[in-house]
């Protein structure tokens, strides 16, 4: 089974060759071996982790929003954000989740800002899990 991740700015997985993948959906983690039924799931916040072909441990990814589409022989991720830990640095996603947190404590903010500024921290609490593995 063939795995591609992708967001709108850059291309993190393109048909690599896997035996297992578990992908953080909306509802929930869902498990995906080949010959998976076709579907297409919304994607929440979380770790995405595949295991290549041949391999015992897994490789992860953490994804942010989306959607997946599984058919027999291949699996496409197109998520709003996707980042390996190589592509990580935590003094970063440290500072940026504190002003989120700190622009929360703003009494003045919608309904609708508000739930931007939690989809945004829980993709940075996503990425700080990926980091300190």
């Amino acid at each position: 089974m063939k795995l591609t991740v992708v967001t709108p700015e850059k291309m993190i997985l393109d048909s690599v060759v896997i035996q297992e993948l578990l992908v953080p959906g909306i509802k929930g983690e869902m498990g995906i071996l080949p010959g998976h039924a076709p579907l297409v799931s919304t994607l929440g916040s979380g770790l995405l982790k595949y295991r290549l072909s041949e391999e015992k441990e897994f490789g992860e990814i953490a994804v942010s929003w989306g959607y997946c589409e599984v058919q027999a022989d291949k699996v496409v991720v197109l998520a709003e954000s996707a980042e390996t830990k190589a592509a990580l640095d935590e003094q970063k996603v440290r500072k940026t989740l504190e002003g989120i947190l700190g622009e929360l404590e703003n009494a003045q903010l919608s309904p609708e800002e508000i739930r931007k500024l939690r989809q945004e921290e829980q993709k940075q609490r996503t990425f700080l899990s990926l980091i300190r593995k």
